[in-house]
């Protein structure tokens, strides 16, 4: 019965098993990549530099798109789980609290075509929350606009703090245009009369 209301929580957001799992279990952490693997292997040996002062505990899984790239990124740090392929992304995605990849990851045909719509599909529909690092048109034929300029160095950097906040906290909030939260104050002309 314990295992049918988990599933039911987790579908209906009902409060119960899943409660009692997220504060006994490690924390899931996706790292996708694909081409050689360089972007996830980096991501991989920044997380484990960080996990051990880290709590709560979190388990990373390195995920490419072909064996390569995960063979890389499992270079990246000792006894990390790794899986290749379009499947081992459907089922981690699943699985994962936090993922954690180049923008093109959540993009169908992305990086040369590695990336197949069945992938960006099982990304892009988890639940987890996704840190994407955009890499703007390198690979990834995509271009965000509105994001700084910085070394990949930098948003490597920004992208393992981010996981780890989002592993800390309560999932992101969602604003919308001409919404305010509490710690946010109007813009110049916006307060009513």
């Amino acid at each position: 019965m314990l295992c049918k209301e988990k599933k039911s929580e987790k579908r209906y957001g009902r409060p119960g098993a899943a409660d009692l799992r997220s504060e006994l279990m490690p924390k899931n952490v996706l790292v996708v990549d694909g081409q050689g693997g360089r972007i996830g292997r980096a991501l991989v040996e920044r997380l484990a530099a960080r996990s051990a002062a880290f709590r709560p505990a979190f388990t990373v899984t390195a995920v490419g798109s072909n064996a390569m790239a995960t063979a890389n990124m499992l270079k990246g740090a000792p006894g990390i789980r790794g899986a290749t392929g379009e499947n081992a992304v459907a089922v981690c995605a699943r699985r994962a609290d936090v993922i954690v990849g180049p923008l093109g990851i959540i993009v169908a045909d992305a990086m040369l075509g590695e990336i197949t719509p069945s992938m960006a599909a099982a990304i892009s529909s988890s639940e987890a929350v996704r840190v994407l690092i955009p890499m703007n048109l390198t690979q990834c034929e995509n271009y965000v606009v509105g994001v700084r300029e910085n070394s990949l160095t930098a948003l490597l950097d920004e992208a393992a703090d981010a996981v780890l906040r989002f592993l800390r906290g309560p999932r992101p909030e969602i604003r919308t245009e001409g919404t305010e939260t509490a710690d946010t104050e109007p813009e110049d002309g916006d307060s009513a009369p």
